[in-house]
């Protein structure tokens, strides 16, 4: 079952690194375990740099700024994916398909062609695909499992 592969979304993303998000130090501390263990992963696009950072730009905070891109660097815990004509392809057909608007469609299929096994989101709309959407309470409640 490890590692676990877990796409985040913008949301996700910014549930993950925002203080005081998660319910308690005891999930930050059981994330970070299991990604320093080995048995999660995190995927992304680089899609999810935009949207992560335009509220910190908009209010010129580098710090906020600096902590994001810490996070989305490439590492062992953590994929950005890039975006490609063929992902645009994949989108483009789930955008088709479901009606999501682009950057979603895009999330989506990133996710999909990295085989991860769940989303973290807060986007309900892609449940209706059909994908495993997880909080990150929902994600600590796993790695707790």
């Amino acid at each position: 079952m490890f590692p676990l592969r877990i796409y985040l979304d913008a949301d996700g993303l910014l549930d993950l690194t925002t203080p005081g998000t998660l319910s308690d130090d005891e999930s930050e501390e059981k994330i970070s375990d299991a990604l320093e263990g080995g048995r999660l992963v995190f995927v992304t696009s680089e899609i999810t740099i935009l949207e992560t950072l335009v509220h910190a730009r908009r209010n010129e905070d580098e710090r906020r700024q600096a902590s994001i891109r810490r996070f989305l660097t490439p590492s062992t815990f953590i994929e950005t994916r890039p975006v490609n004509l063929e992902l645009i392809e994949d989108a483009l057909n789930l955008r088709v398909q479901f009606g999501l608007k682009s950057p979603d469609a895009i999330h989506v299929a990133t996710g999909l062609s990295a085989n991860c096994s769940a989303f973290l989101t807060k986007d309900e709309k892609w449940g209706k695909l059909g994908l495993s959407i997880l909080t990150a309470d929902d994600l600590v409640a796993l790695l707790k499992e």
